[in-house]
């Protein structure tokens, strides 16, 4: 086995086919944050984004896109932006990661959003969660029939919200991707609000975000693509979600909603019309991503195994790391969260600043 490191930026043509072929003939991998357009998307707005090509007799058999950060400790090209992320592997080919992280000069990396299809990752995990999402692979009316057999009253109830919005605001548009300055506009506000008022971290003044974002909008491959919806109601915007898609999944990506019409739940409607839309497009499946938000779970018809763990060499931090994790789980646990995690809160955007860049 060979590994070879190439900037992001510099992956041949070559590279590309075989980056590519691997993802065709791998559908556990079936998402934006895969394609190799996202990693030179990210490698035209940042400087630090290598990829490990790992060969067999001369012949790429994987790629590791990662994010090289201070002290050789690596994370995923889009740090807090990603829902999915590791190696790019056939589902054939057996692999050593700690073998592939070691001769990339890595001394560690963390990950968060690794699905559970190859075993190899499990001894490095700390934790397992999940990514709910909407299976659309046989339409819209038969997701929307799964939810209903299942007992589930969400799209009813939002459905009767939209009803209400078009009748005592206006009448609906959607656009699926539009080109509209004030719907970008409005995301950006809109988001740039969300973070301050739950004490996060506004990634909108970074401005290799602004301009990643505003790159790949301009995607419009029919592999790789980031629409951005919206949703108006007369004249007023309601919501809008820039998201990023491959050929047949899309991600749940910056969703966003005008607060002055919170009570018609603007963002829901939207979602619900995303999903219409995004099945007539050829999109199976829409992901949620991880989290504990009620909507993920109402409108979900199944889930997606993560590993969060990680690969570390310095000395004593493999034990701590799993430590901390633990004691997360076990605050997220108990009886006394609020209170367990107020501290924990109150530190967040430090936190987040210091793990962002």
């Amino acid at each position: 086995m060979n590994v070879q490191l190439r900037a992001g930026n510099a992956l041949t043509p070559d590279d590309l086919d075989a980056w590519k072929s691997i993802l065709a003939g791998n559908p556990t991998l079936d998402s934006g944050y895969y394609r190799p357009e996202l990693t030179q998307a990210v490698a035209r707005v940042r400087d630090d984004v290598e990829v490990a090509i790992v060969s067999e007799n001369g012949q790429p058999q994987a790629f590791f896109p990662y994010e090289r950060g201070d002290d050789h400790c690596v994370g995923s090209i889009t740090g807090r932006l990603s829902e999915f992320h590791g190696m790019i592997v056939p589902q054939d080919f057996a692999l050593d990661p700690a073998e592939i992280v070691k001769a990339c000069g890595i001394r560690s990396w963390r990950f968060d959003h690794a699905p559970i299809w190859r075993t190899e990752l499990e001894p490095f995990a700390w934790a397992r969660s999940e990514s709910p999402f909407m299976d659309l692979s046989g339409g819209f009316d038969v997701y929307a029939e799964k939810l209903r057999e299942r007992g589930s009253s969400a799209i009813k109830q939002t459905q009767r919200k939209q009803r209400k919005l078009a009748r005592e605001i206006g009448p609906l548009r959607f656009e699926y991707d539009t080109n509209e300055p004030e719907a970008w506009a409005a995301l950006v506000k809109w988001k740039s609000e969300q973070y301050e008022r739950t004490n996060s971290l506004n990634i909108f003044r970074y401005d290799w975000v602004h301009d990643l974002l505003q790159s790949i909008r301009s995607e419009k491959g029919p592999e790789f693509s980031a629409p951005l919806s919206a949703l108006w109601a007369g004249d007023q915007l309601a919501a809008v979600h820039l998201g990023i898609a491959s050929s047949s999944a899309m991600q749940i990506w910056f969703p966003a909603y005008n607060r002055d019409l919170q009570n018609y739940s603007p963002g829901l409607v939207l979602l619900l019309e995303l999903a219409s839309a995004a099945a007539q497009h050829g999109i199976q499946r829409i992901d949620f991503g991880k989290g504990e938000e009620r909507y993920k779970y109402e409108f979900s018809t199944g889930v997606i195994p993560l590993l969060e763990g990680g690969i570390d060499f310095r000395f004593a931090m493999p034990t701590l790391l799993a430590s901390w994790n633990k004691l997360n789980q076990a605050i997220r646990r108990s009886p006394w969260r609020k209170q367990l995690e107020a501290p924990i809160l109150a530190t967040r955007r430090l936190r987040q600043w210091m793990a962002f860049r």
